[in-house]
């Protein structure tokens, strides 16, 4: 839980973010985009307010991973069994071009962070809303759907 007033700095920066004028341009009229390509390797559906659901297919083709750089693994004893522990992999680029600029892209959230900090002037990546109240899940609670799409453009 974080301290009052980180709370109320994130919720002032949320509510200002709600309400700026750029945020507003760029996702309340999404143009009318030819396709949509899903970069993540499992299908996403995504259902709209009227119930009705669309699936952007996988799309191999385009598939986006992060390039990662990782260290030599270091064996030690835990709870009585050899446990191998790394540093954290630090990511250093895309396995391919991302696609053509007009086109939005459906990303994986890790991949989004990547193209946020790194491609600046990308726009038009999402990432499927998977929090508790966007997810759709079957009766084994393995995520079915979602119920909308997070935008990571830069809007500040």
């Amino acid at each position: 839980e974080p301290a009052s007033g980180e709370r109320i700095a994130h919720e002032g920066a949320a509510k200002r973010l709600r309400e700026s004028k750029t945020f507003a341009q760029l996702f309340a009229g999404l143009p009318p985009f030819a396709e949509w390509i899903n970069t993540t390797p499992h299908d996403v559906a995504v259902v709209h307010s009227d119930g009705s659901t669309v699936v952007f297919q996988a799309r191999p083709d385009y598939g986006l991973r992060l390039v990662e750089f990782v260290h030599d693994a270091e064996s030690t004893y835990i709870a009585g069994g050899a446990v191998a522990i790394r540093p954290a992999p630090v990511y250093v680029g895309l396995n391919r071009n991302l696609p053509p600029e007009d086109t939005p892209i459906i990303v994986s959230m890790i991949v989004a962070q990547y193209i946020r900090d790194n491609v600046p002037d990308r726009h038009w990546v999402f990432t499927p809303d998977s929090n508790p109240g966007s997810a759709v899940r079957d009766a084994k609670g393995a995520i079915v759907a979602v119920r909308g799409l997070n935008a990571w453009d830069r809007v500040a």
